[in-house]
């Protein structure tokens, strides 16, 4: 086989294009820290806390927010681990906020279990 210009140069082209896509793969599979923190406030003396995802982008460019709320008798643990959107969109900001317990609309009317209220005032929280 004859080493022309040409055959050298379609070869280091051949080359880099291996070594280009390799690298393409190895950033697009490049494992991202999705392990959401635990986040804890004090809103009205009442102990609110909650599962999120924040990626390090963030900090540098618009970053759309997800809150992901879990049913009457629920909890943001199981919800996280059940939904797991911050391994599906890992740009996004993810929040698993916990309820309180509330009186559920079908079920629970002593509100023994972790729920949302509808609307503000609606429903006495201890």
């Amino acid at each position: 086989m004859l080493k022309t210009p040409i055959s050298i140069g379609l070869r280091t082209l051949l080359v880099l294009v291996v070594l280009f896509h390799i690298s393409v793969v190895k950033s697009a599979t490049k494992q991202i820290d999705t392990t959401p923190k635990l986040m804890q406030w004090t809103i009205n003396d009442i102990q609110r806390e909650a599962l999120a995802y924040i990626p390090s982008t963030a900090k540098t460019k618009a970053t759309p927010i997800i809150f992901i709320f879990h049913g009457h008798g629920g909890n943001m643990t199981n919800m996280m681990k059940n939904r797991a959107y911050e391994k599906r969109w890992p740009e996004a900001i993810i929040i698993y906020p916990q309820g309180l317990n509330t009186p559920g609309q079908l079920t629970d009317p002593q509100g023994k279990r972790s729920g949302w209220q509808k609307a503000p005032g609606e429903k006495t929280i201890h």
